[in-house]
């Protein structure tokens, strides 16, 4: 029985690293960081952006990231993928943004769905989300 409670807990400890590595950045500088890393042309505004976030929608943003990269599509032509997202000040902000960042992204030409991951709402590129989260 002692065995089996240590390879559970070796188990469980390897899941919870997993689980943690996923996660989406902690702050705009480790966005920054992530997204370079995976080869991304990335932008963190943490002063003009977040004001106009706060002036017309009442909520705080802490910063907001934009990263673009060139991929080869299955055709082999070049295309350029995108991720857009913002860090709010809490979870609170963000899921009251979500419906306001839907009709932004609509604006922006984006047929994807927002995601909220903590305090990070974000859409664009589905290879590109998934490289942000």
């Amino acid at each position: 029985m002692k065995k089996f409670a240590r390879i559970f807990a070796v188990v469980m400890l390897f899941v919870a690293v997993l689980a943690v590595a996923s996660c989406a950045p902690k702050d705009g500088a480790a966005a920054k960081e992530k997204l370079d890393k995976k080869g991304y042309s990335t932008v963190v505004d943490t002063s003009v952006q977040p004001a106009a976030y706060k002036l017309l929608f009442g909520v705080n943003v802490n910063a907001v990231v934009t990263a673009t990269k060139q991929v080869e599509n299955k055709d082999g032509e070049k295309e350029t993928i995108a991720v857009y997202a913002v860090l709010f000040a809490d979870k609170a902000d963000a899921k009251a943004s979500i419906s306001k960042m839907k009709e932004e992204a609509k604006k922006n030409g984006e047929n994807t769905e927002v995601k909220q991951a903590g305090k990070w709402l974000y859409y664009g590129d589905a290879k590109a989300m998934k490289d942000f989260a």
